[in-house]
């Protein structure tokens, strides 16, 4: 892939990816949706303070225990 003629080799902060479809469970919380990750064995002691944080860091803390359906669309 090439952006500006020049080749991606890995990821970068002059760029993101916006999926064109939910990437959320929409049967989980955004709370829930977060920790997904974290439930893994080798990680789950990190998993309460450090997910806490991510919705509040994206503005979404008031919605942490909403689900994915009670937003908008578009």
């Amino acid at each position: 892939m090439l952006v500006d003629s020049q080749p991606v080799l890995g990821p970068g902060r002059d760029r993101v990816v916006i999926f064109q479809e939910a990437a959320l469970f929409p049967w989980l919380n955004v709370q829930a949706n977060v920790e997904l990750d974290w439930r893994r064995p080798h990680v789950k002691s990190e998993r309460a303070g450090k997910a806490a944080a991510i919705p509040a860091a994206v503005r979404l803390g008031s919605f942490r225990k909403a689900f994915t359906t009670s937003f908008p669309a578009g």
